[in-house]
């Protein structure tokens, strides 16, 4: 018998790897609480703990610049590496942050829809969330 939280877990993972299924060049997805701790991931790689909570702080980071040069609430932040892209965003009012590590060829525009997909089934499901 499947619970609450092992739908909502389940709805999770399968909207993440909805993403990178769709989304050729994707490396990676997590979706992590405020203070970095993942709670959902569909990654191909190691460091998704680290990444996670380095994640957290660059979003701590860009909101404080945000409101320190009065631009607004901060809603994402996008790194360029010489190889990779890592996007950052928050959802649900600061609860969730979603880290996305793309390969640089990562077709931008098409990351972008998918990614508004997957921010609407994690903003229905925020409320659900249970952290461990």
């Amino acid at each position: 018998m499947m619970t609450e939280e092992m739908l909502v877990d389940e709805t999770l993972n399968s909207a993440l790897r909805d993403v990178l299924d769709k989304v050729p060049g994707l490396v990676g997805l997590v979706l992590t609480d405020s203070n970095g701790f993942p709670v959902s991931t569909s990654f191909n790689g190691e460091g998704v703990r680290e990444s996670s909570a380095m994640g957290a702080v660059a979003v701590d980071l860009a909101g404080r610049i945000s409101q320190h040069l009065r631009l607004g609430e901060f809603e994402s932040i996008t790194f360029s590496f010489r190889d990779s892209y890592v996007y950052l965003s928050t959802l649900a009012k600061n609860k969730v942050h979603i880290l996305v590590v793309a390969e640089k060829d990562v077709n931008r525009g098409l990351l972008d829809l998918a990614m508004e997909e997957v921010k609407k089934v994690i903003e229905r499901l925020v409320e659900d969330l249970v952290y461990v």
